[in-house]
């Protein structure tokens, strides 16, 4: 049985213009022993469970998950970060799903005779050398 952390069992709520993180940590998970930690979807294919920052063995509480989100945000290589406890018999694994902030170098527009190069950078809402 899989407990989502966010919605109904863990709220995580970032306030962006105090940059702060709020986890609600249900009574049943407080407390228990965290046995694993993961990164879930395509991000476990560029991140490792390292990069949350919690060792096994920490007991689950909200400072740990709260602490855990600021600094993958604070990182700038995430926009998003949502966060899953797996139940287990002996603790909790805690899943951490994490959207990878995509930036570009560069953009060419080539091809394209009929519009000027500024029309199209304004069409896909980019600016010169930003």
């Amino acid at each position: 049985m899989r407990v989502t952390l966010t919605g109904l069992v863990l709220s995580i709520c970032l306030v962006l213009g105090a940059g702060l993180a709020r986890a609600e940590i249900p009574n049943e998970l407080r407390g228990r022993r965290i046995i694993g930690v993961r990164v879930g979807g395509d991000s476990a294919q560029i991140a490792g469970p390292e990069i949350t920052g919690i060792p096994p063995g920490e007991l689950l509480d909200r400072s740990v998950v709260r602490g855990a989100i600021q600094r993958l945000l604070a990182s700038g290589r995430w926009v998003d970060v949502q966060v899953e406890a797996e139940p287990a018999t002996d603790g909790v694994v805690l899943v951490f799903y994490l959207e990878p902030r995509i930036f570009l170098r560069r953009i060419e527009v080539r091809g394209q005779d009929q519009l000027d190069e500024q029309m199209v950078r304004d069409a896909l809402g980019v600016s010169a050398g930003a």
